[in-house]
């Protein structure tokens, strides 16, 4: 049975909870072990992996995802996932969350997923949002950050201080962007150190959204283009909640 939502005003004052409080104190483990969720994430960067068996998109990313896991794992190095389902129902979560090495949120509490979904301002999956050792987001686009890194070369994947353009995804459609195309590209690494570092010196507080420093390429010309001021965490390569045919990518709807 799913669990029960929570009565009318149980969690006023209506704070948004931390990523540790959103993804709670239990895990579910390989074979369904209960997993405690502190042990498994504490001083490792880990991806908070929102994903379903219906969409197409998932399952061409899942294996990239497994990959880099078991090579991560197989160096030693700290890397966890945590599987957020969104699956139609228990057989389809536990199918496909038997073709991941990782560990999941309980499917039974929807109550969470919804928690993390909102916290993370999903609208589309697959997404993957790489979390820190210090607990904090550390790339919304998890996603293209490992679909470009086979060999996991930029592992943790952060937020880079210049970001190819093969490489910044739906970031372009999403965060106001400063793209150069052509000229000296080398240009660009001393504007995008100076830009992370006023937007991490203002926090959420700030009145202007960080910048993405894009290097374009060889051709074209130098320039700037803003993309709109949604918020993060939305993606070029995305499937609904409802399952569309013939559609290789479309817009998460609303639960």
């Amino acid at each position: 049975p799913l669990t029960p939502p929570p009565p009318a005003g149980a969690k006023f004052p209506w704070i948004p909870p931390t990523i540790a409080e959103a993804i709670g104190d239990k895990l579910v483990g390989a074979g369904g072990a209960e997993v405690d969720a502190a042990a498994a994430t504490k001083g490792k960067t880990y991806g908070v992996y929102f994903s379903a068996s219906w969409c197409g998109p998932c399952k061409g990313f899942t294996p990239k995802l497994a990959a880099a896991y078991e090579k991560l794992k197989a160096e030693g190095k700290d890397f966890e996932v945590i599987f957020v389902s969104g699956d139609r129902n228990e057989k389809a979560f536990g199918d496909y969350f038997a073709t991941m090495p990782w560990l999941a949120l309980p499917f039974d509490d929807r109550d969470r997923e919804q928690e993390l979904s909102a916290l993370f301002e999903v609208e589309g999956i697959p997404t993957l949002c790489i979390i820190g050792p210090d607990g904090k987001l550390a790339n919304a686009d998890g996603v293209q950050a490992v679909a470009s890194d086979p060999d996991c070369a930029k592992f943790p994947w952060g937020k880079e201080d210049v970001t190819p353009l093969e490489a910044a995804g739906g970031s372009l459609n999403d965060t106001p962007c400063l793209v150069l195309f052509g000229g000296d590209q080398g240009v660009l690494g001393a504007v995008g150190k100076e830009e992370r570092a006023r937007a991490a010196a203002e926090g959420e507080e700030g009145e202007v959204e960080e910048v993405l420093v894009v290097a374009g390429g060889s051709r074209g010309r130098s320039g700037s283009c803003a993309g709109s001021r949604a918020a993060r965490g939305r993606r070029s390569c995305c499937c609904s909640t409802s399952p569309t045919r013939g559609a290789s990518t479309c817009t998460r709807a609303g639960r």
